[in-house]
């Protein structure tokens, strides 16, 4: 079988990545891949619209992220995101402080929590992207109020979708706290 000869790498012109994000939690993702990039702020309505399902808006802010930074960095490869949370088919915002927080942690006492990540890589240069829609599932046991209050609250994020960032949820398996609010 004659397979195709792959390119030298170390040949190849370096194409600037950017991650179309302000998110401190997807900027320490791509971190860890030691790769060299640079962010910006798209500016983008994220607005649902009527009838949209999780995965459709998802997946067309992470487009619409991407393309709004490569108008920024017309030679560069962005990365777009966006994400959301679902309980029961009811999609959650951010709660924005501490009390709506709680409220959405005991909104999942016993349930099971869908986050939809959408994911979009976009060459600014050909505008040629790769997008996807990614599920993730999070199943909480039932939680008392005290650990809402506590346990809960002391990894909560007000700006994430919805009260419990799940990239925190990841690096956070170990914590006891963690171990108090989700199923093993």
């Amino acid at each position: 079988m004659n397979l195709p000869k792959r390119s030298d790498p170390s040949k190849a012109e370096s194409v600037p990545l950017v991650l179309g994000s302000t998110s401190p939690f997807r900027k320490a993702l791509l971190e860890r891949l030691g790769l060299a990039f640079a962010t910006a702020a798209p500016d983008v309505d994220e607005t649902r619209r009527p009838e949209e399902t999780p995965e459709q808006l998802v997946t067309r802010l992470a487009l619409a992220k991407a393309q709004a930074v490569a108008v920024l960095h017309p030679d560069s490869l962005v990365i777009g995101s966006d994400q959301v949370a679902c309980i029961g088919g009811e999609i959650l915002g951010k709660p924005g402080n501490r009390e709506r927080a709680i409220a959405q942690l005991q909104a999942a006492s016993g349930r099971r929590v869908t986050f939809y990540t959408g994911l979009c890589l976009y060459n600014a240069v050909s505008g040629d992207y790769q997008l996807i829609c990614e599920p993730f599932y999070v199943h909480f046991r039932p939680l008392s109020r005290q650990q809402t209050l506590g346990g809960g609250a002391t990894n909560v994020c007000f700006g994430c979708a919805p009260c419990y960032e799940p990239t925190i949820a990841l690096h956070s398996l170990r914590t006891p706290q963690f171990r108090e609010l989700v199923h093993q």
